[in-house]
């Protein structure tokens, strides 16, 4: 079989794949939806922590798989990833995170600003990584606990950070509440913040 040929990212989609044909989708291309999410620095997140852009690919089945965004500095960056920390609070460790059932009952819950896991590279720089949506923990990547650096090089496929399946009810609204990739484009062209992160803080 072929090497896969790498395409993309596109003005029609935002993400880089790996397709076996040049002219052949992906299956992310195929079945999945990005959206995309630009969180702030809050008092919630670590003050040696920096944060990037990130996307969640949405499922028909109504999952959303948490990603980062193709300009994440954890992706544009040459070092790294060393270690994944899913250990957010005291008392909240995202490995811990158990369901049960066609409904997934038990997982944690989780918003858009809840910290999936922290993650450092080499030069000692790090950043908070966030759910970016409302609902429950499905999962997180098991493959991230032996080979961390597969976030940084298959990010959209075997890299992807966790699953989460939001209230079937708010499924539309959670989806709505991040960027399509014509309005993530319209966002970077009107704010191209520095390294592509956010330095705002709340108030």
């Amino acid at each position: 079989m072929d090497n896969p040929i790498m395409v993309g990212p596109t003005d029609s989609y935002p993400l880089p794949c790996e397709r076996i044909l040049p002219d052949w989708p992906c299956v992310t291309e195929r079945y999945f939806e990005p959206r995309f999410y630009a969180p702030k620095l809050t008092k919630r997140v670590p003050i040696e922590c920096h944060i990037g852009h990130q996307c969640v690919l949405f499922h028909s089945n109504r999952i959303g798989v948490v990603t980062l965004a193709h300009n994440h500095p954890l992706l544009t960056n040459d070092s790294p990833v060393e270690k994944l920390d899913f250990q957010v609070k005291d008392n909240t460790n995202r490995l811990d995170n158990k369901v049960s059932g066609k409904w997934k009952k038990g997982g944690q819950r989780v918003d858009q600003n809840s910290q999936l896991c922290i993650a450092t590279c080499k030069d000692g720089t790090s950043y908070a990584i966030f759910a970016c949506m409302r609902g429950t923990l499905i999962e997180i990547n098991e493959k991230l606990f032996t080979d961390p650096n597969i976030l940084r090089q298959k990010p959209w496929s075997e890299g992807y950070i966790a699953i989460i399946f939001p209230l079937v009810k708010s499924f539309k609204t959670e989806k709505e509440s991040l960027m399509s990739w014509t309005d993530y484009k319209k966002f970077l062209d009107e704010s191209e913040p520095k390294n592509n992160e956010i330095t705002e803080s709340d108030s």
